[in-house]
């Protein structure tokens, strides 16, 4: 998930990182207009970030580290409800890590370093000598549970970034990518994958909607009749897929990929 010069020195203490290609924004602005163009560092390569067209701007990357550590930290407390926001925005451990979520035993805290963002879970510390020991042994028992937990949340925001991008530029077979994203990397199985990429298709759908609505290039005469008769076929479907669980599921994937193969060989080919 990145790479970082920073680490954590408890037993039970760990850490992730989120890169600065993710969180970093920058601006180039149009000749002679008040338009302007606002790009991550992933999608700019090394003549754009170091020439003279592209500035890093300072005020759009804060916005999007805080949008990122938001839904990180939305994420998290559904994954695990015992961690709370901080009691205020400006809580520090030490002069580098500032905490973000906290429980009874540890703290998440974020820390920046040189080529990205630090998420970590840091123990609590200064219990009284007949607690130690007790507390020690609540930390163990669950600090592994807390990092598979801020993996799963970070890893939800990847997946929903990448299938979110290649829905609105391509489209087809979204649902299909979501769900062999859930099950390869959140280890989900058929049908809870399944349930959460139609959330995932829902809000991709909605934004990338938005997008081509603004643009002028929705045919309402074909797409609200088209968007009835895919209620209906959903709901069909979705009693199939809960009936029949993965037996029908990774029949349908296939034959979805095949499909989709066949359309990008055939356009490359014809």
């Amino acid at each position: 998930m990145g790479r970082g010069n920073v680490c954590v020195t408890g037993s039970y203490e760990g850490l992730f990182y989120i890169d600065n290609d993710d969180l970093r924004v920058y601006r180039k602005d149009g000749p002679g207009t008040d338009d302007c163009e606002d790009r991550l560092q992933r999608d700019l390569d090394y003549a754009d970030i170091t020439g003279p067209d592209w500035y890093l701007d300072e005020v759009g990357s804060s916005y999007e580290e805080a949008a990122v550590l938001e839904c990180f930290c939305n994420e998290m407390r559904k994954l695990c409800p015992s961690f709370q926001p901080a009691a205020n925005s400006n809580v520090w451990l030490g002069n580098e890590r500032r905490v973000i979520l906290e429980n009874e035993l540890f703290y998440i805290c974020v820390e920046d370093n040189e080529w990205s963002l630090a998420i970590e879970l840091v123990q609590k510390d200064g219990y009284s000598d007949c607690e130690s020991a007790w507390m020690a042994g609540l930390q163990k028992r669950r600090y592994r549970g807390y990092l598979d937990s801020m993996k799963k949340a970070l890893l939800a925001l990847a997946i929903g970034f990448g299938i979110g991008l290649y829905d609105g530029m391509v489209g087809p077979g979204t649902g299909t990518f979501a769900i062999i994203a859930f099950t390869s990397l959140m280890g989900f199985d058929l049908r809870t994958a399944n349930g959460n990429a139609k959330v995932l298709n829902l809000a991709s759908n909605y934004a990338s909607l938005f997008t081509y609505l603004i643009s002028g290039l929705v045919v309402f005469p074909v797409g609200i009749p088209c968007a009835i008769s895919n209620i209906v076929g959903n709901i069909i479907g979705s009693h199939f897929a809960l009936r029949k669980g993965a037996k029908f599921i990774r029949p349908m994937m296939l034959v979805v990929l095949v499909l989709l193969l066949g359309k990008l060989v055939s356009d490359a080919v014809l």
